[in-house]
């Protein structure tokens, strides 16, 4: 294990396309201004150069109720069981960094909002079930606190020891299924959260309708720190506009 190298892990399950895996790795390697290397969980396309690519190769067992949250929760489970890093950066297949970022910025405690007893959201009933499953067992433990609704659309920055706590605490994986990042900033944050795109210093852009391409980034591009969107909003328009952005090879790449 390199000492003060901070990895970026990233749960990956193969899929045809890999373009959106490629433009988060450029982004990477050109903008991650620290020391950092990348830890692919699960999966790996064939154009990954291994030199430079961690892979750890394992695959949970599917879960009937939210398959694909379960795969995500039991790929990190598995690496901080097995991990000698203490501390790393979870992040996805398509979080962009959009210009430089020290580890001081984008390891700062950024919350979406005050997570309400009444929340709404477009998204499916069960991740809705998810996020106020999460409320709950938080509430259960302190009555008292104020929930923030921390998204699982931003790199966030956490401690192997205590994320194994929470695995073991709240029977995370098969029995429980929760908004990992609500949990741990809840749960161990010394003071609240900065709130993304107004008291952050953090800029994301989300790409989650059909109209945000060009409402929101086209040429503004320069206004954002962090980029990602939803898998609705993947075309070969983003596509081409983000690899103009970021045309150079990494060296994560054959």
């Amino acid at each position: 294990m390199e000492n003060n190298v901070t990895p970026f892990v990233i749960p990956y399950k193969n899929v045809p396309d890999s373009d959106e895996l490629r433009i988060t790795l450029r982004s990477i390697a050109k903008n991650a201004k620290f020391p950092h290397k990348v830890i692919l969980l699960g999966d790996a396309p064939s154009w990954i150069n291994p030199d430079h690519v961690e892979v750890v190769r394992w695959q949970p067992i599917r879960h009937d109720i939210f398959p694909s949250f379960y795969n995500v929760q039991e790929k990190v489970h598995h690496f901080i069981l097995t991990s000698e890093y203490e501390d790393f950066l979870l992040t996805n297949d398509d979080m962009v960094l959009l210009k430089p970022l020290t580890l001081s910025k984008i390891t700062e405690s950024t919350a979406m909002g005050v997570l309400p007893e009444d929340f709404k959201t477009d998204a499916s009933k069960k991740w809705k079930d998810t996020i106020l499953l999460t409320r709950r067992l938080l509430l259960d433990t302190n009555p008292d606190a104020t929930v923030y609704n921390f998204s699982t659309h931003l790199p966030y920055y956490y401690n192997r020891v205590k994320m194994l706590q929470l695995f073991s605490d709240y029977h995370i994986g098969k029995y429980c299924i929760v908004n990992m990042n609500t949990l741990y900033f809840n749960t161990f944050a010394k003071k609240p959260p900065k709130i993304i795109n107004q008291t952050s210093k953090l800029k994301k852009c989300g790409l989650y309708a059909s109209t945000d391409f060009e409402t929101k980034l086209y040429h503004r591009e320069n206004e954002y720190h962090l980029l990602n969107w939803g898998a609705s909003q993947w075309n070969d328009r983003l596509r081409q506009y983000l690899l103009k952005l970021f045309p150079e090879k990494s060296p994560y790449e054959l």
